[in-house]
């Protein structure tokens, strides 16, 4: 077994995480196969799906969720340019992650019954040289005029 990550907190409630798990950095520590590390990278982020819905959905317990969230936004603020940072992770989020892996966190929060007709998805603006504008949601069945 792999420590993917540990996170204690010492008796004045600083967080001392760890891990075993080597993230290969573009920038840093190029992968050596960049098509492989897309499938690992992959197969990871729905194994992490997968065990958070099982946690989330069939458990009943949003603590796990919660615990992240906390960290993920740490993260953010601590690092050198958190405006900058935040800002690609959100765009990741949308124009990525979100889209490719929606449809299997669906298949798999079916089952605890959640029914995925009901979700609101953000309506997207193109510029006519095909650069994406922020997302507009309107609310279910709204458009502006």
């Amino acid at each position: 077994m792999k420590k993917f990550l540990e996170v204690l907190m010492d008796d004045e409630g600083l967080l001392h995480l760890s891990t075993d798990f080597e993230f290969a950095d573009s920038r840093d520590n190029p992968p050596s196969d960049m098509k492989a590390h897309e499938l690992e990278m992959d197969d990871l982020n729905r194994r992490a799906i997968r065990s958070l819905v099982k946690e989330l959905w069939g458990n009943r317990n949003q603590h796990p969720g919660k615990a992240i969230r906390i960290i993920s936004m740490a993260e953010i603020i601590a690092c050198a340019e958190p405006y900058d940072h935040a800002e690609n992770f959100w765009s990741a989020m949308m124009f990525d992650y979100i889209p490719r892996y929606e449809k299997l966190a669906s298949a798999l929060k079916k089952p605890y019954g959640y029914d995925p007709s009901g979700m609101i998805r953000p309506i997207s603006a193109v510029f006519p040289d095909g650069m994406p504008t922020f997302p507009f949601n309107f609310g279910p069945g709204k458009t502006k005029s």
